[in-house]
């Protein structure tokens, strides 16, 4: 993500658009209250000091982040049309919008009352009338014409760390073990096999193992 959209790297521009939150008091925190709710950001790149347009074609694009740090899965309601606290973005009305983080869902953004300036053309600011928040989640939400899905990462591997395979031939022969990668992403067995290389060393214990 960084990568793809520098301004979540290197922006310097920082608005917090909502702050819908409550006050409570933990155990032991010697009455210093803790503030719990959900927060949304703007974050992109501070015109007049900073052109990330140098780095990526959307260098400039600016994201609107959420946060909820409450431990329940928590679905907010807002009134575009009338309402104070309304979920505003940094993108026009009828944008849909697509979240960076799995499970990579879409919103279109309702009209609202305040307006914006879109390539110097005045236009109202999207938003969002309703959106579920799961216990302690975060959201990162861009146009869906932008949207560049995660690079492929490893999830687990089998038989895992430290894992002991006992030996069933003698001393200096050699013997096959499964091994199994979990990948985020569907990849191409024959290409990932060809572009990966596995060592093994095997000990000579009482009991022959393989790691």
């Amino acid at each position: 993500m960084r990568l793809t959209f520098p301004t979540l790297n290197d922006g310097f521009y920082l608005e917090q658009l909502l702050s819908l939150s409550r006050e409570v008091f933990l155990p032991g925190s010697n009455s210093t209250p803790t503030e719990t709710g959900i927060w949304s950001v703007i974050r992109g790149n501070f015109d007049g000091a900073q052109d990330l347009g140098e780095l990526d074609v959307d260098g400039n694009q600016s994201a609107l982040l959420l946060f909820l740090n409450t431990n329940a899965t928590t679905k907010f309601e807002f009134d575009c049309d009338y309402g104070s606290k309304n979920l505003l973005a940094p993108f026009k009305q009828d944008t849909v919008v697509q979240n960076l983080f799995f499970p990579y869902e879409e919103y279109t953004l309702k009209a609202s009352k305040k307006e914006l300036f879109v390539d110097l053309v005045k236009e109202f600011h999207g938003c969002l009338d309703s959106i579920e928040m799961p216990a302690w989640g975060f959201k990162a939400l861009m146009p869906k014409e932008r949207f560049v899905g995660n690079r492929p990462s490893i999830m687990s591997f089998s038989p895992g760390h430290d894992a002991h395979v006992l030996s069933k031939v003698a001393p200096g022969k050699s013997q096959d073990v499964e091994i199994g990668l979990k990948f985020t992403h569907q990849m191409d067995c024959d290409n990932l096999k060809q572009a990966m290389a596995i060592s093994s060393v095997p000990n000579d214990l009482k009991k022959k193992t393989l790691r």
